[in-house]
């Protein structure tokens, strides 16, 4: 486990650092998308590479396709109920970091930017694995990806 040194005078006392709670947060992306195993499993192994302790792996089963008339985050992560719940875990400051697959999986929608913040404000840092971590960069894969989902809505209407 990581020491930090206190050092006291001419004495230097060893004491373990807390461990980096980390929560793992997995979602399918559509209805008919039943696994997340691959996700928990690449995550799982950053997270033991990094020596974090994962205290929690919530895996949402519900998608957030259907947000029109939804104008504000909070009403839109209640549309993922284990979501908003892991909202309010960090509000109480019960882990650190929060592991995502990608930042689609964490959130795809006009809202990306002002939810990362809002975590990100609670003192958790979101981390996506297979995505850039760069905020410019997670700035542009949010743009990216409504558009992706308009282009969905497109070709289904």
């Amino acid at each position: 486990m990581p020491e930090k040194s206190s050092n006291h005078g001419n004495n230097s006392i060893l004491k373990p650092l807390d461990s980096v709670k980390t929560i793992i947060y997995t979602r399918v992306s559509t209805n008919d998308q039943f696994s997340t195993e691959a996700q928990i499993k690449e995550i799982k192994a950053e997270c033991n590479k990094q020596g974090e302790d994962v205290i929690s792996i919530i895996e949402e089963k519900k998608t957030a396709k259907d947000k029109d008339g939804i104008y504000e985050p909070i009403s839109y992560m209640k549309l993922r109920p284990e979501f908003y719940n892991l909202y309010l875990r960090a509000k109480e400051k019960e882990f650190d970091i929060l592991r995502v697959w990608k930042w689609d999986r964490f959130c795809r929608s006009d809202f990306q930017g002002i939810i990362f913040r809002m975590f990100k404000d609670l003192g958790v840092d979101v981390i996506a694995l297979r995505d850039s971590n760069d905020e410019v960069v997670r700035g542009i894969q949010g743009v990216l990806s409504k558009a992706e989902i308009n282009k969905i809505k497109e070709r289904v209407e």
